[in-house]
């Protein structure tokens, strides 16, 4: 446990005595407070705790958790000490900027006031250059700032109240400073004057004292929830899909916190209202990438789909919902055609040799034949459309023959069309050797 000084409330008693009450405080330091446009737009919330002076709150939607405009008399926000019908939550807050690390806003205390983190409330003090320790020694002294390389703030925080006495250090030499993690706050500040009567050592989070099953305080950033936007599907070449058509649905994922996707959930209907039973619900698994692969088995021909889609980021906060509709399905009705043929022979083939190509492989979907194999037996892949060798043959007899007079190698296509009109190829190559002419040798007879 940390010495506390108990000689700080005196010190809290005799400022206020100086000043005025806390009434008094909330007049003296109500325009900066507008200056600084805190509250619900800042990233900072919760309570610190001191033993000194009690409860310090980072930001005023803390203490207006029924958004009526007044302060709550709830227990879980006794930091705030106000009047739900009459007192007025002005709006402040602390706020980190996740690009430099820099603090800025006012927490409050109902016993000394306002707490400063603001560049212009400390005279000769700047935002931390680099989020260092090291930075803020001697004449380079700092606000706080959050370094995310080594999760420690580092700089100094302002007690309005105290004048130069009000220097609240995030972090020292001691093992304990303020640190950042998973967006809570831990570990400790210090307060202290050349009397020895400051505040003494303020709490960020009841971990600390083991404290957290009396009253579960800390210090916290807001955790922005991640936004998902361009919702696209893709599929497979139709001559792929197969039996079991699948589809891949994209989304593109932004977060301002920085975090990344750390679940998502995928739904899919074949109603726009969703009203109807789910035909796919993959429920939250944990999941980094921005596209999802619908199991096999799941899509059908000839049907229209919409589909949902949202994540979470890795602090666990709830996206959108991107809602679209994926139709590649509603118009073809049935699998495309299989490709596949046989060459007889299948080595060794010669220059002038006859060859049979049989396509008996291939096949046909749903309640349709096929009506037509069209052979390209030098086909060329970069100019398909312009065959050089042709030749189509009747469904009923699909086998042919042909022969090639050159050594070389030939890449061999056949396309196949259904009677529905569906076409596929697919292509193979052969390799065609030299005929060698016999040994001629001379023999007396």
């Amino acid at each position: 446990m940390k010495q506390y000084f108990k000689t700080k409330i005196l010190l809290v008693l005799s400022v206020l005595g100086v000043i005025g009450v806390v009434s008094g405080i909330l007049v003296e330091y109500e325009n900066n407070i507008k200056i600084s446009q805190a509250g619900a737009g800042h990233n900072v919330l919760g309570f610190a705790w001191s033993e000194n002076i009690g409860w310090i709150s980072f930001n005023s939607s803390n203490c207006d958790t029924d958004n009526n405009g007044f302060i709550d008399t709830d227990a879980i926000t006794q930091g705030c000490g106000g009047d739900n019908l009459t007192d007025i939550v002005f709006d402040y807050g602390v706020n980190v900027d996740l690009t430099t690390g820099n603090f800025s806003g006012y927490a409050w205390s109902s016993n000394v006031g306002w707490i400063s983190f603001q560049e212009n409330d400390a005279p000769n003090y700047e935002f931390n250059s680099d989020c260092s320790d090291a930075s803020c020694i001697g004449e380079n002294n700092c606000t706080a700032c959050y370094n995310s390389t080594d999760n420690n703030v580092y700089g100094w925080a302002k007690i309005l109240t105290s004048g130069d006495d009000g220097w609240l250090k995030m972090n020292g030499a001691w093992n304990d400073g303020v640190n950042i993690s998973n967006n809570s706050f831990a570990g400790w500040a210090w307060n202290d004057d050349n009397n020895n009567m400051g505040i003494g050592w303020v709490s960020f989070n009841c971990s600390n004292n083991a404290s957290c099953g009396v009253s579960d305080y800390k210090v916290y950033l807001r955790n922005n929830p991640p936004v998902i936007v361009n919702g696209g599907s893709s599929m497979a070449g139709v001559c792929e899909l197969g039996a079991s058509p699948q589809a891949q649905f994209i989304w593109a994922y932004s977060d301002l916190d920085g975090n990344v996707q750390g679940a998502c959930q995928i739904q899919i209907s074949e109603d726009i209202a969703f009203t109807l039973p789910l035909k796919y619900d993959s429920g939250k698994v944990g999941y980094s990438s921005n596209s999802w692969t619908v199991p096999a088995g799941i899509l059908e021909y000839g049907k229209e789909y919409w589909y949902k889609v949202k994540v979470w980021d890795s602090n666990d906060a709830e996206s959108n919902v991107l809602s679209c509709n994926f139709d590649g399905l509603k118009n073809i009705s049935h699998q495309y055609p299989t490709v596949a043929f046989s060459h007889n022979p299948a080595v060794n083939i010669k220059q002038f040799q006859e060859i049979i190509f049989d396509p008996v492989f291939s096949q046909s979907y749903g309640s349709t034949s096929i009506s037509s194999f069209e052979w390209d037996f030098d086909y060329d892949e970069t100019n398909p459309t312009e065959p050089s060798l042709d030749d189509s043959t009747d469904p009923v007899d699909p086998t042919t023959t042909y022969s090639y007079a050159e050594e070389e190698i030939y890449e061999i296509n056949l396309k196949v069309t259904d009677s529905d009109g569906y076409s596929c190829s697919d292509s193979k190559t052969i390799n065609v050797g030299s005929t060698s002419l016999p040994d001629w040798k001379e023999v007396n007879p």
